[in-house]
C-alpha cells in the first residue's frame, strides 16, 4: 500500500552524492561520441545502399551525442528525458551495430 504522507513521484537519486556521481558518470561516457557538425549528412539515393547505411549510422550517432550533452547542459526536467534518450537510443545503436565507433 502506498505511504499516503508523501506526494509525488520516488526520487530518482538517494542523496546530492548519488546525483552528482551520476552526472559525472554521464559527462565520461560521452568522450565515445563524435563531434556534433552543425548539419546532418545528406544521403543521396546514388550511394551504394551499405554506404547509406554507415552515414545513417554517423548521423544517428550524431544526434545520440546531441541528447547526452543536453542531459547535463539542459533544465533538470529536460535533461532526465534526454538522458534516458541518450541511454536507449546509445544501447540499440550498440546492439543492431556493435563496434560501430572502432
Amino acid at each position: 500500500m502506498p505511504d499516503k504522507g508523501k506526494r509525488g513521484p520516488a526520487h530518482r537519486y538517494c542523496s546530492n552524492a548519488c546525483k552528482h556521481a551520476a552526472y559525472r558518470d554521464r559527462r565520461s561516457a560521452r568522450r565515445w561520441a563524435p563531434d556534433i557538425d552543425a548539419s546532418l549528412l545528406h544521403l543521396p539515393a546514388s550511394l551504394p545502399p551499405d554506404e547509406q547505411v554507415g552515414k545513417a549510422v554517423v548521423e544517428f550517432a550524431m544526434v545520440i551525442a546531441t541528447f547526452g550533452r543536453l542531459s547535463t547542459e539542459a533544465s533538470p526536467f529536460l535533461a532526465a528525458r534526454c538522458e534516458h534518450l541518450y541511454d536507449v537510443l546509445r544501447s540499440a545503436l550498440e546492439k543492431y551495430f556493435p563496434g560501430w565507433d572502432r
